[in-house]
């Protein structure tokens, strides 16, 4: 169900799932697991539904996707958000679904409202409602991003989306993230560059 015009360095498209390798070991994975051995199984993909690894936060209702390998930062870069007035909607995993044309993001029921701190743990944090996701930021370390890069749109689910290439490091990451989605809300303007005029026609 993904397939992007330009995939980050590692990162494939395989049988329509995001290819990146889960971490056997990762934290929230075996809260995962866990819970769902306890009775809390959390909802099997269908058709129209599916499942990725990453994190997701929204801004004034609209949500962003951050994609990466795993250690790329995409949990950090998550917290940040949140400490900058984003709602945290979905970390390690996200479920996607898609309804009346429109992509709609949220957490797994066993990790909602979980993010892992790396170094000081796993914390229960007020999980925002599903929210619609207007775009897609897979996260390039070392700085590994265009200057003016073209626009690049993402097939998710049959809706087309942005697609934005993000270096979580840079200091105004988060101000480039709240930017991109106030581009997407009609809340500013985007002349030329990854969003272009127009990022998404049909979105």
């Amino acid at each position: 169900m993904l397939a992007r015009h330009r995939w980050a360095a590692g990162l494939r498209p395989r049988s329509g799932v995001f290819a990146v390798p889960l971490e056997p070991c990762h934290t929230l994975v075996n809260i995962l697991v866990g819970r769902s051995r306890a009775g809390v199984v959390p909802a099997r993909p269908e058709r129209s539904i599916m499942q990725v690894h990453g994190s997701c936060c929204a801004w004034n209702g609209l949500a962003v996707l951050l994609r990466g390998a795993p250690g790329s930062g995409k949990s950090d870069l998550a917290l940040r958000l949140i400490d900058a007035g984003f709602s945290l909607v979905a970390d390690d995993r996200v479920e996607l679904a898609v309804s009346d044309g429109a992509v709609t993001a949220s957490a797994p029921p066993a990790l909602a409202g979980l993010i892992e701190v790396r170094g000081l743990g796993v914390f229960a944090l007020a999980a925002a409602a599903p929210a619609r996701l207007g775009l897609v930021a897979d996260l390039a370390t070392g700085g590994e991003t265009e200057r003016l890069p073209e626009p690049t749109c993402e097939d998710v689910l049959g809706v087309s989306l942005p697609a934005i290439r993000l270096d979580p490091a840079a200091p105004s990451a988060v101000a480039r993230v709240r930017l991109a989605l106030d581009v997407l809300a009609g809340r500013a303007a985007s002349r030329y560059g990854a969003l272009g005029d127009s990022p998404c026609p049909s979105r």
